[in-house]
């Protein structure tokens, strides 16, 4: 964020309580240096007043195009989506905000719960996809906001299927960004939901969303994906877009932490250049022969998933978040990416006491995921 060539951490807060402002919310930058993570700077908000929980949902990209990093903030309140422009530096003011407050349909009780940065198309350089609560009914709501940069950006709102997170990025090489939208909840819960959860794939265009092209739905019963749709799955929990195959074309992993009794599940679908393909899909739980580990009740195996290159071959390898591992001590699983697919040949895991966190009060590990 400062332009060092460091890479920094953003941590929010959103329960921390300032100047008196009960669950006010903070976000702190962390700065990466040779040495690692070494110091922090508390990031400004600018619209205090009229937000609560500041940092429950963060994203970062450069949302005017002028090669600084800029800082995408999501609250509780009648400014429920704020922007820090970057370059945010160790000390010296912060350079203004481009935008905030977001309007209805979003419920300002629940305000931004997830937002999602990329670049959809190349008529701008980032785009957002923000995720929150209806005013009235609570129901789940997801929006496209195409260019952020524009001070009215609400008029750029494109309705994407309801959902509570998302992932960006090009399944099938066409030169706009797709979107993958989560949904685990079931439709007792929220209209926009199923039985068992799904995800929702919409195909990118120049405009944003391709009009032109069905969205592709997904569940555990559509035939090919592994697994059968029952209630409390949570399928669509965490989504995520890489090349675990090295092709080129991004693929797809999905969670299901409520599988078998909440011990959990990951399925990862293919890309293709027509799209994602649940020929030849492939499921994993900590039951499948090379992951290690067993499949326990309330594991929560899938409740993060994640597919970035960690060791430079150009495949992404597939990390797992199980927070509920070991009765809430929690857990991360690595499978290297491979031609065929996410191997579990060499597949680790490890808790917190590998990264020197205590396992007093269930610290959840695994909870969040980032690359």
């Amino acid at each position: 964020m400062n332009k060092d060539g460091y890479a920094d951490l953003l941590v929010g807060a959103p329960g921390e309580d300032v100047d008196g402002d009960t669950n006010g919310g903070t976000v702190v930058a962390v700065w990466g240096s040779p040495s690692g993570l070494s110091g922090a700077r508390t990031v400004v908000n600018y619209w205090e007043p009229e937000t609560d929980r500041y940092g429950q949902a963060l994203a970062v990209g450069d949302l005017d195009g002028d090669g600084d990093l800029d800082i995408v903030i999501g609250s509780t309140g009648s400014s429920a989506l704020s922007f820090v422009n970057g370059p945010v530096t160790r000390s010296g003011s912060f350079q203004g905000d481009s935008g905030s407050g977001f309007p209805a349909p979003y419920s300002a009780s629940y305000g931004v719960t997830s937002v999602t940065a990329g670049r959809i198309s190349p008529a701008w350089s980032t785009s957002l996809v923000v995720h929150g609560r209806q005013p009235s009914t609570g129901t789940a709501v997801t929006h496209l906001v195409t260019d952020p940069s524009i001070g009215n950006y609400a008029d750029w709102l494109q309705e994407l299927p309801a959902g509570t997170v998302s992932a960006i990025g090009d399944i099938d090489k066409d030169g706009y960004a797709d979107i993958a939208i989560g949904n685990p909840a079931e439709t007792s819960a929220d209209p926009a939901g199923a039985k068992g959860g799904r995800v929702t794939v919409v195909y990118g265009g120049p405009g944003g969303k391709d009009g032109s092209r069905a969205p592709l739905v997904l569940g555990q019963d559509t035939p090919g994906v592994p697994g059968t749709a029952e209630a409390g799955d949570a399928f669509g929990s965490s989504v995520f877009l890489g090349d675990v195959d090295g092709d080129g074309f991004k693929d797809l992993a999905i969670g299901a932490p409520g599988e078998n009794l909440g011990a959990g599940s990951v399925t990862v679908l293919r890309g293709t250049a027509s799209g994602p393909t649940t020929q030849g899909a492939t499921s994993y739980t900590q039951n499948t022969a090379g992951v290690p580990g067993t499949a326990e009740k309330g594991d929560r195996f899938g409740a993060r998933v994640s597919l970035t290159d960690h060791s430079g071959d150009r495949r992404a390898e597939l990390t797992v978040g199980g927070p509920g591992e070991n009765t809430g001590d929690g857990a991360v699983w690595s499978l290297r990416g491979a031609s065929a697919g996410p191997t579990t040949a060499g597949a680790l895991s490890f808790g917190p006491s590998a990264t020197g966190i205590s396992t007093a009060g269930t610290p959840r590990y695994g909870s969040v995921l980032n690359n």
